[in-house]
């Protein structure tokens, strides 16, 4: 489906943010989405440090790109989430390169903001728990597969058009 209003200005709203270097803006902006990463107060200032892009961390490439690709990712539920009246949440996924047609995502558990990947993704989600709109951005550091040179949706659509 389209993709709804509130989370295209959290895309914008976040850039903004990295682009203006704030960063209590950003830390009250965004979370850390993990599981594995305690939020402690070790972590707060290293945390604060890759929002901003410091010390290695992909989102410095944001900073500088005039125009990045922006795409947009609805989460696939179960069937029966979907029946307890579930929606999936949304990841932003801005390119750290030219182009990244070919490098998206093609998983939940790729939407990651990992050094190593071509794209930097954050979950957009309704923090007060109500399903929706989404307003607020997690960032998911760990996880997940090495992302292949080429998708597999993108090796397969190749192939169809021999």
């Amino acid at each position: 489906g389209p993709v709804p209003a509130e989370v295209r200005a959290l895309a914008r709203t976040f850039l903004e943010k990295v682009r203006t270097g704030d960063a209590a803006a950003l830390r009250a902006f965004v979370g850390l989405w993990s599981e594995v990463e305690p939020e402690d107060g070790t972590w707060a200032a290293a945390f604060t440090d890759y929002l901003l892009g410091r010390n290695g961390s992909p989102i410095a490439a944001l900073r500088d790109l005039p125009q990045p690709q922006i795409a947009f990712f609805q989460e696939s539920l179960s069937r029966a989430e979907v029946e307890e009246g579930e929606t999936g949440d949304w990841h932003i996924c801005f390119c750290k390169t030219a182009d990244c047609a070919a490098v998206w995502p093609i998983s939940a558990a790729d939407a990651t903001a990992e050094p190593r990947r071509p794209y930097v993704c954050l979950r957009a989600f309704d923090s007060r728990n109500g399903g929706n709109p989404a307003d607020a951005l997690g960032l998911v550091r760990r996880g997940g597969v090495r992302e292949p040179a080429r998708t597999a949706f993108r090796r397969q659509s190749e192939s169809f058009r021999r």
